[in-house]
């Protein structure tokens, strides 16, 4: 605002060292630019012109013409040849064809306003064109009308077209652009083309939209479509939140304008608006930047680019398409048949371990989940996510049922072991309850929650993964697999026993043929729904091996009653210094992704290591 002000007092003080008159400077050397308009100047001066400010007084015939931005500019293009273009605000964005056009024309940078008065001045212009800036020529406009230059402001390109036409004397030539110019319009029109949305750009959290006061806006309701944005705006432009947003966008066709594929991607990767049917279906059309510009000055001069470009616009109505399923059945565990949403939003997991860790895996964050009695108020194995919009509603089997309530899940996920199948009545009146045996094998079990939560592909993603890295592991323990035994060994404080049994881990040593002792093979399991038992220190020697992965959570010393014990020190595995100590915490959970955990552990171990494979017989 300052170099706006010191702007105009320099040219008041100029203007006072010269009578009130422009300097005398020499005529610009700038050649006219001839585009043949047809007939001849008028020459029946003074005049009146009325634009958007009121009257505008014009003397005599204009010689020579100052244009203020560029849309006065290509309003002018078609008209110069019979008067003088001395200068013009100049910006990014102009098009190559108009930056030939003008290459020895004069110009001044748009952005610098303040200093370009005196500029002005020194053109000698006789008239002055500038379209509706909402004051942001304000300076330049004060300061041309100080020098009693006309200031022209035209509005739609029909009105500028005409009042240009008028304030030049070249009435005739002005009527035929614009009959020529609606013949072109008329034979793109199609009548109920549908519903149509300009989308001008996307910033983070906002949508802008063009209206019918935008010269593209008004150009496609002339093309046969119906524009949604509000009428009359106070602004060409709406500007709007993602949730307005996607209400604006229930409609057959989306043009996307102005920031063309940047818009896209920001549009598309905001959920609320990804999901609008036009963007998942993909009804939109997308515009390049010179496409935006020349729609945005449309008039004349640019007509036939633009309607050439328009050309791939649908001719009529989006063909209704069948509503979507709100709902879906899937069968739980328990056998029941249950009707949940098509696409939950807000699921809550009531068990940590088994169900919110697989689900954070296959990229599915729940709103909210129970924690563990012994995990001092966290979740279980989550370290490598963010969980702290996930809010914690009570331990393992003892969920708030009040806060439940209050969080309006629209499904909620248990497990047999977390006793949800207990409090099934309860939970079913708040939201749709789903029950799983968190014993199945990890594959299938890992499978049913993506089913339930609806993102089988990323569940196909893992599975593609996983198999890769299986195959990998396969060929790398090929060279020792036939000779080695592996004994998996853990102390369970909880039980305070050696726990033996089968795990989402033993599918990789299935996998990757990795045989294991005798009795981790081949045993009655001591629990129903999980395959286990337990063993005495004395029971060690038959769990001897070339190798021993003692597995640990947290805390290695966990495993001192084992390593403490005579027994252990007998061990051959032990003697031979072929042990190796795990945190297998996550070794556990039943997620295809924890499965990687285990094949990193055994490729660090195993593949391509001294292991001597004849520690036992």
């Amino acid at each position: 605002m300052i170099h706006r002000l010191l702007g105009i007092v320099a040219l008041i003080a100029m203007l006072t060292a010269c009578g009130g008159q422009p300097a005398a400077v020499a005529p610009t050397s700038a050649p006219p630019v001839a585009l043949q308009p047809t007939d001849t100047v008028a020459e029946n001066f003074p005049r009146t012109i009325q634009d958007l400010d009121g009257s505008v007084e014009i003397a005599t015939q204009p010689k020579r013409i100052v244009a203020l931005n560029q849309i006065a500019l290509q309003y002018l293009a078609p008209f110069i040849g019979q008067v003088e273009l001395v200068g013009y605000a100049k910006r990014d964005g102009m098009s190559p064809e108009l930056v030939e056009l003008l290459k020895d024309v004069p110009s001044f940078d748009s952005e610098q306003l303040g200093a370009n008065i005196e500029l002005i001045v020194k053109w000698q212009p006789d008239l002055a064109f500038e379209s509706d800036s909402g004051g942001y020529f304000e300076p330049v406009e004060q300061a041309v009308k100080v020098v009693n230059l006309p200031l022209i402001r035209p509005g739609s390109w029909r009105d500028s077209t005409r009042m240009i036409g008028t304030a030049l004397g070249l009435e005739d030539y002005a009527a035929k652009l614009i009959a020529d110019t609606d013949a072109l319009i008329q034979a793109e029109a199609r009548p109920n083309r549908g519903t149509m949305a300009i989308a001008y750009m996307y910033t983070p959290g906002l949508v802008t939209f063009e209206t019918d006061g935008t010269a593209l806006g008004g150009l496609l309701e002339e093309l046969g479509f119906e524009l949604v944005s509000p009428k009359d705006p106070a602004s060409p432009w709406e500007e709007v939140s993602l949730e307005v947003a996607a209400e604006r966008l229930n409609v057959d066709h989306l043009l996307i304008s102005n920031y063309g594929q940047e818009a896209v991607d920001g549009i598309i990767a905001q959920p609320v608006l990804a999901a609008v049917p036009v963007i998942a279906e993909k009804r939109y059309t997308v515009t390049n930047r010179k496409v935006a510009d020349a729609a945005t000055f449309f008039g004349p001069a640019s007509a036939a680019f633009v309607l050439e470009a328009l050309r791939v616009l649908p001719n009529g109505p989006a063909t209704p398409a069948a509503a979507p399923a709100t709902t879906r059945t899937v069968t739980d565990d328990l056998g029941r048949a249950v009707t949940i949403p098509a696409s939950p939003q807000r699921i809550v997991a009531l068990q940590d371990l088994q169900v919110l860790r697989p689900l954070l895996d296959l990229g599915v964050t729940p709103i909210a989940s129970v924690t563990h009695p012994r995990a001092d108020g966290a979740f279980r194995f989550v370290e490598e996510y963010d969980v702290s919009s996930i809010e914690i509603i009570g331990l393992l089997g003892e969920p708030n049922l009040e806060q439940l309530v209050q969080l309006k899940p629209d499904l909620i996920i248990g497990t047999l072991s977390a006793g949800t199948d207990e409090q099934l009545e309860t939970l079913s009146a708040i939201a749709p309850t789903v029950v799983y045996n968190a014993g199945r094998p990890v594959i299938e079990y890992h499978r049913s929650l993506a089913e339930a939560v609806g993102v089988l592909e990323a569940y196909d993603a893992l599975m593609a993964d996983y198999e890769a890295r299986l195959a990998e592991l396969r060929e790398g323990v090929a060279p020792i697999r036939d000779e080695l035994v592996v004994s998996l060994l853990a102390f369970n404080p909880n039980a305070g026993q050696i726990e033996i049994g089968e795990g989402p881990y033993t599918l990789i040593f299935q996998g990757a043929g990795i045989k294991q002792p005798e009795p981790q093979v081949n045993f009655e399991s001591a629990d129903e729904g999980v395959r286990r038992y337990w063993i005495s220190l004395e029971q060690l020697p038959e769990h001897d091996a070339d190798l021993i992965l003692l597995l640990y959570s947290n805390d290695p010393a966990v495993n001192a009653p084992i390593t403490d014990s005579p027994i252990w020190s007998q061990l051959k595995a032990v003697q031979a210094g072929q042990v190796v100590e795990i945190d297998g915490g996550t070794w556990y959970v039943q997620s295809v992704r924890s499965l990687f955990n285990v094949i990193d552990a055994l490729e660090q171990h195993l593949v391509g290591t001294t292991v001597d494979t004849s520690v036992v017989e």
